[in-house]
């Protein structure tokens, strides 16, 4: 006789764990002949002239003990403790466990670690589609499109996007089991710690648009919870909901207070205009070139 736990262990196996067999062979087919020709992922522009040398250095100074706050091989020096791009805390990068290497060694680590996010991606798409009530079968076709779709190859080409990205289905499984179970322990869970994934592996654009769907979709929840279930449904989500992103900005805090601290000295370069400087709106223009 299985335990309970047990028993809800086996029973989740039963259910999904060929469907995450399936998501394995699969995922192998689709990167596997790349790599076996030693192809690589956008060996060109910002991989070599930008995440190249810092995750090489980073890589290098996290190897030693010491935390990368600065790296001194870059321009004139290259502060990465307020760095919007992207933060060392991020566990997925691995600074201080890997060495990425130099020259072309970089870039196949780069190119290593996104198929490692893209995997995430996919079992995370998987784990959405089945919070929101699909079946196994369905969720994994549904994540198998979402794996080879344009979007994803798109962003593959930056590391930083291809990490905070690959735990965005995760965050809105979150936002879905809040919704249903507004104080459970799972939803808040699944929500603050992919919440801070994302705000760690780049605390910039994927943070924004992350608020931005997050924003509307539980305003709208509320207002449905309470037209549906009374006041107090709708204040316990809201309740959910608080306390799910106060853990969250406790868990990415690292990463996000010194970026706002310093974002009035940052500078923003916007092609062949002027650059940017602090909260200063980028001109209109410069959406045209």
């Amino acid at each position: 006789m299985f335990k309970p736990s047990e028993s809800r262990i086996v029973g989740i196996w039963r259910e999904d764990g060929i469907f995450v067999l399936l998501m394995s062979v699969l995922f192998a087919l689709r990167y596997w002949p790349a790599f076996a020709h030693g192809q690589l992922y956008a060996p060109f522009q910002d991989n070599v002239w930008l995440y190249g040398p810092l995750f090489s250095r980073e890589s290098e100074i996290a190897l030693t003990g010491n935390f990368p706050y600065w790296i001194d091989t870059l321009l004139r020096g290259f502060p990465i403790y307020q760095n919007p791009d992207h933060s060392p805390t991020y566990p997925f990068y691995f600074f201080g466990l890997i060495n990425y290497g130099k020259a072309l060694q970089v870039l196949y680590t780069l190119s290593y670690l996104t198929c490692f996010h893209n995997f995430i991606l996919y079992l995370n798409l998987y784990v959405m589609a089945r919070v929101a009530g699909a079946k196994g079968l369905a969720a994994l076709c549904g994540a198998t499109v979402g794996l080879v779709s344009g979007n994803t190859e798109v962003y593959s080409q930056w590391i930083t996007l291809a990490a905070s990205w690959s735990w965005f289905p995760l965050l809105v499984a979150g936002m879905i089991r809040l919704v249903q179970t507004p104080l459970s322990i799972g939803g808040i869970v699944l929500f603050a710690v992919s919440a801070a994934l994302i705000c760690t592996a780049s605390p910039s654009q994927p943070v924004i648009q992350s608020a931005f769907v997050g924003t509307i979709f539980f305003a709208a929840a509320v207002i449905w919870r309470w037209r549906r279930d009374g006041i107090s449904t709708a204040r316990r989500l809201f309740v959910g909901v608080f306390i799910s992103v106060l853990i969250a900005f406790c868990l990415c805090a690292v990463a996000l207070l010194p970026m706002f601290l310093a974002g009035q000295e940052m500078i923003r370069f916007v092609g062949n205009h002027p650059p940017v400087i602090g909260h200063a709106s980028i001109p209109w223009e410069s959406f045209n070139d």
